[in-house]
């Protein structure tokens, strides 16, 4: 409904002190068109929300890996797991590892599918728009973009 039909409906129950049959109809129409454009934000809130908390998730998953390839390189750089055992025989601890330690981490990687940078802010880590492939909604700057292009 247009800002003009909303206020000739304004004027029209102003004067009368009711609504004559097609303003009504127009009121409800109106309504119901809200009510539906209400529930698609919904949907759609509720697919971000989803989103966030799958991030959140990838987030607590990627710590935990970044905490174990700490621990991995604190052992490899540790001058005590280097040294030979007392009076010079045997492995270090570092070789009788073999480097199994690293290998381990290694097979955990994977590779994560890259999003593109916010073109606002450049932020990083995006979240996908939950119908609309390659749209983007970028949390710090609260903007929306496509993939592809500089600005939207």
């Amino acid at each position: 409904m247009t800002p003009e039909r909303i206020e000739e409906i304004k004027m029209l129950f102003n004067t009368m002190k009711f609504l004559p049959y097609g303003a009504s109809c127009d009121v409800l129409a109106a309504l119901e068109e809200s009510e539906q454009q209400n529930n698609v934000w919904q949907f759609e809130a509720n697919q971000w929300l989803n989103d966030l908390v799958e991030k959140t998730v990838e987030l607590a998953e990627a710590q935990q890996t970044i905490a174990r390839q700490q621990e991995a390189l604190d052992f490899y750089a540790n001058q005590e797991h280097w040294e030979l055992p007392s009076f010079g025989r045997g492995q270090s601890k570092v070789t009788s590892d073999r480097g199994s330690k690293a290998r381990e981490l290694l097979k955990e990687v994977t590779t994560m599918p890259v999003t593109p940078n916010c073109p606002t802010c450049g932020n990083q880590h995006p979240i996908n728009h939950p119908s609309r492939p390659g749209i983007y909604l970028c949390v710090p700057c609260d903007y929306v973009y496509e993939e592809g292009s500089d600005k939207s």
